[in-house]
């Protein structure tokens, strides 16, 4: 995971902080930066062309939400180079079913990131 950099896309404080902590247990050196609105991290990964990103994307969030983040990202020809996990406590099967068809998002996950699933995904990703 040295040549990524983990972005959680969240507008809640405290889901951003849990998840924070989660990360830094499991991946104490990764750059990981936090964005509260959509519109932050796709400007962030504008401005960062070549890096490889693993999002951390929740679905609900005001002005723009998750699904409308990506939408963006593929627009503006930013997705080479991400691996997106959406991160939600929907129930909704309609956003489950919308994740298994979006060949940008690798897996639909609950709230809150678990060590067991960080682990997961961190062995996914070992060269």
């Amino acid at each position: 995971m040295q040549n990524y950099e983990i972005l959680l896309v969240d507008d809640d404080d405290l889901i951003n902080l849990v998840h924070q902590k989660m990360i830094r247990k499991y991946w104490p050196s990764i750059r990981l930066e936090v964005f509260t609105s959509a519109e932050q991290c796709v400007h962030y990964i504008a401005d960062k062309q070549g890096i490889r990103f693993v999002l951390f994307v929740d679905i609900r969030m005001p002005q723009k939400n998750g699904w409308e983040l990506l939408q963006d990202l593929r627009q503006r020809g930013l997705t080479e180079g991400l691996s997106v996990y959406i991160v939600s406590s929907s129930l909704d099967p309609g956003d489950i079913a919308r994740t298994r068809e979006d060949r940008l998002v690798i897996d639909f996950l609950n709230k809150p990131l678990t060590g067991e699933i960080l682990l997961g995904i961190k062995a996914s990703f070992l060269d």
